[in-house]
């Protein structure tokens, strides 16, 4: 569990598969999950790259979050650090959700850096009915405290996987870190998500960009809003899941990250595709 110095927190976690020498790919994760939202990539990609995922402040094994007020653009320094702490001077950078929101804002600010960029579940912009979301988020942390979590959480996948032997086992592994997970720490990061917008700039990126949603993502509209604001982006939706398409249907996620870098020729030229897989 390596660890560096942040701008957000005294000091944040990463985890990292992959060999050293491969193209690097970074991975942030939505409130309120962890790191381990990206098991699936990492146990995949790493195959064809060096994937690294973070821990937000006051997730997984960061530590909490500063004193100081934080914005969307700390967090993005933090990814751009965190470039420096595994001796890289470009990479992909992907996000979901929140850390979509933060993938965007690194692209902005950092952009000669960005090979290619991923957008999962991500606005452009803040708009009234995304910070009513946020702000029901903030309150209901303030007033359940961590016990609102399992909520949070049940509500970024579909019923039914959330019902399911396999939703139940991969929500648990979230629960059981509540002790180390940093109730303050959610609650700033989503004040500073209330500030952010991007849309002015949207016309700016000029990167390869994917972005990715599940047919019944709250974030629906809003993602294919920017995804119309940024010049020559994919938008692909994924059948039957919800705003967590990454943890709940992985094998799809997974082909259209492929198909997209294929597209690049950002993966070895020895990749195959498995039999009788189909193109996204």
């Amino acid at each position: 569990m390596p660890r560096f110095r942040g701008r957000t927190a005294k000091w944040l976690n990463y985890e990292v598969a992959g060999a050293e020498q491969e193209d690097l790919l970074i991975l942030l994760h939505p409130h309120p999950l962890d790191a381990r939202v990206w098991i699936y990539q990492m146990a995949h990609l790493s195959q064809h790259f060096r994937v690294v995922a973070l821990d937000f402040p006051g997730y997984g094994k960061s530590g909490p979050v500063s004193d100081k007020a934080i914005s969307v653009k700390d967090m993005a320094e933090d990814v751009w650090n965190l470039f420096g702490e595994v001796g890289a001077a470009s990479g992909i950078v992907g996000g979901l959700s929140v850390g979509g929101v933060v993938a965007l804002q690194f692209a902005l600010d950092y952009q000669p850096q960005v090979k290619a960029l991923i957008l999962s579940g991500c606005p452009g912009k803040i708009t009234p009915a995304v910070a009513g979301i946020f702000e029901e988020r903030i309150q209901g942390y303030k007033r359940g405290r961590l016990s609102y979590r399992q909520q949070h959480i049940e509500s970024l996948v579909t019923g039914e996987f959330a019902s399911s032997e396999l939703g139940r086992y991969v929500i648990s592994l979230f629960l059981e870190t509540n002790a180390s997970t940093d109730v303050d720490s959610i609650v700033r990061s989503f004040e500073a998500l209330l500030r952010f917008d991007g849309a002015g700039r949207l016309h700016d990126i000029k990167v390869p960009t994917l972005l990715i949603n599940g047919e019944k993502d709250m974030a629906l509209a809003s993602t294919r809003e920017l995804s119309e604001g940024i010049s020559g982006s994919i938008h692909k939706i994924i059948k039957g899941a919800a705003h967590a398409c990454a943890v709940e249907k992985p094998w799809e996620f997974d082909r259209l990250l492929l198909d997209f870098f294929m597209k690049l020729n950002l993966l070895p030229k020895t990749f195959e595709r498995s039999p009788g897989e189909p193109a996204a």
